[in-house]
């Protein structure tokens, strides 16, 4: 077994990729020109071949996934264990993941034999047979369905799906949950198919942990004008856009530990294939002294290329790729189901008008009891932290205060229709605080205004989330938390502070009384941190902690760009119109002269500097939180989010656009009102993201400078009582 699987993945030929200059801020998804073999060509023989032979290497892989389920197993609570409950993969993703294994090994199988067999190099034989896919195969059934078309009532429903299926006409499955995440630039993997990349010097690349504890800074470094508000809102849209899935054992669908329960590096006896562990080195400052030498990674599952092609690996996206609330609603019908109360189109709540409680809090939750808090929501990172918690609640609220109200001007509506207009309303009320807002307050004039001098959908336009965007460029967010949950009374007085690392998993604090609104208030007091070398320890040392010792987020981020096969850094700021960069010197155009002789201490070549990496130590762009490249990154995925989407609230290109009057009123929303409407606070600034200031002070939520939505414009006049 063993032999077999070195034969799938240690094809060590290493390779660097080099990119056409584009110019920014976006760019086409343009692969780069390869050299194809004109005489290639593949037998269906052939490709069965592969893939029964990939299911029997998946078949052997039964006997040693049973015999490591006791010994790699993950026990509650633990750091391992907080990590699994934000990625862990719906049985959805398991049933497609199964299939993109099995596509993605039987092409590096094919190109494996191609390359003996013809003499062509293995990257040769590996470009060639992108050109070729599994349509006419035994995993023919998964392709059709990812090339399928909707039916006319599916591609006229005035109303988004709930899986994202059929925004796009002639293309039903495009941003689709648990389909592929998008790539800018092609993806670099040791054998040109899964193998992550080693240095170009062909070493191993420097531990993750090494460059986080060398480079980063665990200090403080505030803004002076952006609220911890601005960073909560990222990660809810994040939530909204982006969630990876972690591997399971094959057979089994148990979840599995790279390391073992004392942070100790698992025996190879017991270490799973997808197992990526990041490894901590011996003199390492905060864990040397917990004897820990581990950090456990699994790899993310797979997914089919979205034109059922062969080739290397891509990752799955369980969410949604659309910003249509999916981290409320749920990713699918039956999830969503399962969030109604079934009554006057509202999603459930506690009776504190709280999230519903979970099942079995320990095993969802990193809590010590059956009976701790632990909350449901269409998104599990829901229990990451409490200010995230918070502004889950908020939204759910807020969905449901507009479903009363509805069935209140609408009072022949039924259930569905009223769950319907209100989710409609409300994903549009996202949508224009992320694009007005909140992009407002994170890219330049720039990027705003290529966001914006186009708005209308295009059917060219694919919106799906790049691999890029979530893998590193939105990263960015862990760097802004202070580390501080600032609880602050009605008088804006700051009462206590508590430590963000004492309730990674554990929200339980947020039903004590009054705290609720006390973080809510502290969200729009408390200072968020400029994006650089200064991180928080609760990320970087404690992140997800058990008492005992806790993770390094950032480690673990720059470990999945490379198990994702990202290009380098240098790529991608060529890709987004920086110069070639060929020396560590070179990067000097956009970083500080320390931060770029600190890198270079950590790394041996340039061309080993990781996106996340390079992206999190440029300095800013003038009046932007961010340097270029993600700028660009960033800039491009929401672009692609508004112009792909053909349901987004200002396109009149979906089946029944808002009317002028509802787009207008829609336009009037800002978080502020959503504070204001959906908790007890009675004072807000208008501009919630930015720092209360004699141009941005503190106004009553009765007060006309925060402008209120008019539902009226929304009655009814046609004696319409069902969506069917």
């Amino acid at each position: 077994m063993r032999n077999l699987l070195l034969q799938f993945l240690l094809i060590s030929i290493s390779v660097q990729s080099y990119y056409s200059l584009l110019p920014p801020p976006f760019k086409d998804s343009k692969l780069r020109k390869k050299k194809i073999a004109s005489n290639f060509k593949l037998t269906k023989e052939d490709v069965e071949d592969a893939i029964n032979f990939t299911l029997r290497y998946v078949k052997k892989l039964e006997g040693f996934e049973q015999s490591i389920s006791w010994p790699s197993r993950i026990e509650p609570g633990t750091p391992v264990h907080g990590l699994f409950l934000s990625q862990a993969p719906d049985l959805k993703a398991i049933e497609r993941g199964r299939q993109a294994l099995v596509a993605t090994k039987a092409s590096a199988q094919l190109a494996y034999t191609c390359c003996h067999e013809s003499g062509m190099t293995l990257e040769t034989c590996s470009n060639s047979l992108i050109q070729s896919n599994f349509l006419q195969s035994s995993l023919n059934e998964s392709c059709s369905y990812l090339i399928r078309k909707c039916i006319v009532e599916e591609a006229s429903n005035k109303y988004r799906s709930m899986n994202g299926t059929c925004n796009h006409v002639t293309k039903a499955s495009i941003g689709e949950a648990f389909s592929a995440y998008e790539r800018l630039l092609d993806a670099d993997y040791l054998n040109f198919f899964d193998v992550p990349k080693r240095s170009v010097t062909k070493m191993p690349l420097p531990s993750g942990r090494k460059i986080s504890t060398d480079v980063v800074i665990v200090e403080k470094d505030p803004l002076t004008s952006l609220t911890v508000a601005f960073t909560v809102f990222g990660q809810f849209i994040e939530h909204d856009l982006s969630q990876f899935a972690s591997s399971v054992m094959m057979n089994f669908n148990n979840s599995f530990s790279c390391c073992d329960v004392t942070g100790f590096d698992m025996a190879p006896r017991y270490r799973h294939p997808f197992c990526m562990s990041v490894s901590v080195p011996d003199d390492d400052i905060f864990y040397s002294k917990r004897r820990v030498e581990c950090i456990s990674y699994t790899r993310s599952f797979p997914a089919m290329r979205s034109d059922c092609s062969m080739g290397y690996l891509e990752q799955q996206n369980q969410a949604t790729h659309y910003l249509d609330g999916s981290q409320i609603y749920g990713n699918y019908l039956e999830k969503s189901m399962q969030l109604r109360s079934k009554q006057k189109g509202k999603l459930n709540t506690n009776d504190n008008n709280l999230l519903p409680f979970a099942d079995e809090p320990k095993q969802k939750c990193q809590v010590h009891s059956e009976t701790d808090t632990c909350f449901v929501s269409g998104d599990p990172r829901v229990n990451m932290h409490p200010q995230l918690s918070i502004m889950y609640t908020i939204w759910v609220r807020e969905h449901n205060r507009i479903a009363e109200a509805l069935s209140k001007i609408n009072p022949d509506w039924d259930d569905e229709l009223l769950f319907q207009e209100s989710r409609r309303i409300v994903i549009a009320e996202m949508q224009h605080i992320t694009y007005q807002e909140w992009l407002k307050n994170l890219l330049d004039e720039k990027y705003i205004h290529s966001i914006e001098k186009n708005p209308e959908y295009s059917e060219d336009i694919n919106p799906s989330v790049s691999n890029e965007f979530a893998t590193s460029a939105i990263r960015f967010l862990q760097a802004m938390f202070s580390g501080n949950i600032s609880v602050v009374n009605r008088e804006r007085v700051l009462l206590s502070i508590l430590k963000l690392s004492d309730h990674f998993n554990k929200p339980g604090v947020i039903t004590q009384e009054n705290m609720f609104d006390y973080i809510l208030r502290g969200m729009a007091t408390g200072l968020a941190h400029k994006v650089g070398v200064n991180h928080a320890k609760d990320y970087i040392n404690e992140f997800l902690t058990d008492e005992n010792y806790g993770y390094d987020l950032l480690s673990i981020d720059i470990q999945r760009g490379r198990d994702h096969g990202l290009p380098s850094y240098t790529f991608y700021r060529q890709h987004c119109g920086l110069p070639k960069a060929t020396l560590f010197k070179d990067f000097l155009d956009v970083m500080s002269n320390e931060t770029v002789q600190a890198i270079s201490k950590v790394y041996s070549h340039v061309d080993d500097v990781d996106l996340l990496i390079g992206g999190l130590l440029e300095q800013p762009v003038k009046n932007s939180q961010l340097g270029p490249t993600f700028s660009c990154i960033i800039g491009d995925q929401f672009y692609r989010t508004r112009r792909g989407d053909r349901y987004f609230y200002t396109s009149t290109n979906q089946p029944t656009p808002f009317s002028e009057s509802q787009a207008a009123e829609i336009e009037k929303v800002s978080l502020a009102r959503i504070f204001c409407d959906n908790s007890n606070i009675d004072k807000i600034q208008r501009k919630v993201f930015e720092q209360v200031s004699p141009s941005n002070p503190l106004t009553s939520c009765t007060c006309d400078r925060i402008l209120e939505i008019d539902l009226n414009l929304w009655k009814d006049t046609t004696g319409n009582n069902s969506t069917s």
